[in-house]
């Protein structure tokens, strides 16, 4: 099987690609294999998951560049969690991807019980609009 052309390339703990295009991963971040053979995704639905991937990859993460990655553990996941400081983090985390322009709309919901930050939004790429969810739970 060959490769697709514009292929997202993992590189140096960053991705490289102006016209994306990837392979569809699972819930679980495996490859789906659900139609026997990879599937290759292109456009919203690859920024989407490209989104998805990025928040869940921690920074300190990546042995060969520990600057690479959200900084959930360093700033986020900390004691007097500031809302306003956070949501920043994440529009300049965003907004440094490759395609993707602006963040539309960004909200965050803490759990105090349960310790989960849920963060929902909605982001413009050279695709169009995306909307994605993150759940973080702090680790008692």
């Amino acid at each position: 099987m060959r490769a697709p052309q514009n292929l997202t390339i993992w590189t140096s703990g960053g991705y490289v690609a102006a016209r994306m295009a990837d392979w569809k991963l699972t819930a679980d971040h495996d490859l789906d294999l659900s139609g026997g053979d990879v599937t290759v995704i292109k456009g919203q639905e690859a920024k989407a998951q490209h989104l998805r991937v990025a928040l869940g990859f921690y920074q300190g993460e990546y042995a060969f560049d520990l600057r690479k990655g959200f900084p959930w553990l360093q700033r986020v996941l900390v004691n007097g969690f500031n809302e306003p400081d956070v949501l920043g983090l994440v529009r300049s985390y965003v907004v440094g991807l490759p395609g993707f322009e602006s963040v539309l709309k960004l909200e965050s919901d803490f759990d105090s019980e349960t310790s989960t930050l849920k963060l929902s939004g909605r982001v413009q790429t050279s695709d169009g609009p995306v909307d994605f969810t993150r759940e973080v739970q702090v680790a008692a």
